[in-house]
């Protein structure tokens, strides 16, 4: 399914939606000029309440051109907004602009989520890619083709953060097959103790696979919108 993105043009929502960008990946910045595209990853997003602005950092200084617009891609529901020639102040690796009024992201309601009914508890093991962490066994509370919602303890947020990226092994206890890659997108609090993370795949589950998962999950019961593949 293709991404469905809406228009959001209240303060109060974009300022939200950048704070529930992972710290370890909170989105990138570019500005291209002719055939040179200038890149940064970016570290930190502030909230400067003082001068109503936000500041964002990287890990090198800046060389953008402040006679050319900028573009910002936050790590949550892929919001992006626009910042205009000569609208924003560079200060080495420290980029400060006002708040954004026009952004878009993801539409919630475009992304065929399927979430997990309270009684039925679903686990899923994440093996941490490039590092040396042990696997971990995490609630998931809702699936879609393009990735997955999970729970986890409060106390294991650095552990997710600091991995950031990971490889699905099995749903409840059954091995996946294939090779199933997903990142982290977001992290909020869920309740007291326990966390919500959103992770986006690498490559979406093809519709056999997609079925397997499912069935997996929810036995032969399978949701009234997702229809079994006949093979010929």
């Amino acid at each position: 399914m293709e991404k469905s993105f809406r228009i959001i043009d209240k303060k109060n929502e974009i300022l939200a939606m950048l704070k529930q960008a992972p710290p370890t990946n909170r989105g990138e910045i570019w500005q291209t000029l002719g055939e040179i595209r200038y890149h940064y990853k970016i570290t930190n997003v502030k909230d400067d309440e003082v001068n109503k602005a936000i500041v964002i950092e990287a890990s090198t200084d800046f060389e953008f051109n402040p006679k050319h617009p900028i573009f910002v891609r936050i790590n949550f529901r892929d919001l992006i907004f626009k910042l205009a020639a000569r609208s924003f102040v560079i200060s080495g690796n420290k980029l400060a602009c006002p708040y954004p009024n026009l952004a878009k992201a993801v539409d919630k309601r475009g992304v065929e989520r399927i979430p997990l009914p309270e009684y039925r508890e679903t686990t899923v093991v994440l093996r941490p890619l490039g590092a040396s962490a042990a696997e971990v066994r995490v609630n998931l509370l809702d699936i879609s083709k393009n990735g997955l919602g999970i729970s986890i303890s409060d106390k294991n947020r650095d552990y997710l953060l600091r991995n950031e990226q990971f490889q699905l092994m099995c749903i409840n206890d059954i091995p996946l097959a294939g090779d199933h890659k997903a990142e982290i997108r977001y992290v909020e609090r869920l309740s007291r103790g326990v966390i919500k993370s959103g992770f986006v795949l690498k490559t979406p589950f093809k519709d056999e696979v997609f079925e397997n998962v499912c069935k997996i999950i929810f036995g032969n019961s399978l949701p009234d919108h997702i229809t079994p593949i006949r093979k010929p």
